[in-house]
């Protein structure tokens, strides 16, 4: 086999491309393997060389809907859609919206997106949340606190 590789070294790292391209698309519809775990997903997705078209389809599986780590690695890279990434901020929890918009390499629209929606949020949290929110929040959503009026927000 070692002999094979030696003198066809083109035809092995072909035949490991193609089973690569195996395991990330189960079919031939361009979708990606729903037999990728969350690991390996969040491999795939450290890579800077991907293309939209794949992105959005890891963005459309279950596991990027249940995956917490998964939808902040797609939100971080700087090739997903916008349209898939003002989606996936909605989707977010509280505290994560606040990770990506202290982020430096989430895209300046992007963290003004998701500081609109932890202020809109800010009403139904309840008083030991914004306390918190209150310590490691961006400035923006300072000024909603500020607003908001609580002094034991604050204090």
């Amino acid at each position: 086999m070692k002999d094979q590789q030696k003198a066809h070294p083109q035809a092995a790292s072909q035949s490991a491309a193609t089973s690569r391209s195996e395991l990330i698309f189960g079919d031939s519809t361009g979708d990606i393997s729903a037999d990728l775990s969350e690991d390996q997903v969040l491999g795939l997705l450290h890579q800077s060389g991907l293309n939209a078209a794949l992105l959005a389809s890891i963005a459309r599986t279950p596991m990027a809907a249940k995956s917490r780590k998964v939808s902040i690695a797609l939100l971080r890279h700087q090739r997903l859609p916008r349209h898939l990434s003002i989606a996936l901020l909605r989707r977010l929890f509280t505290f994560d919206l606040v990770k990506v918009a202290l982020s430096p390499v989430i895209a300046p629209d992007l963290k003004r997106i998701a500081e609109e929606q932890i202020l809109l949020r800010l009403e139904s949290l309840p008083l030991g949340e914004r306390i918190s929110l209150a310590r490691r929040s961006p400035p923006r959503v300072l000024e909603g606190l500020l607003a908001d009026g609580d002094g034991r927000v604050l204090s």
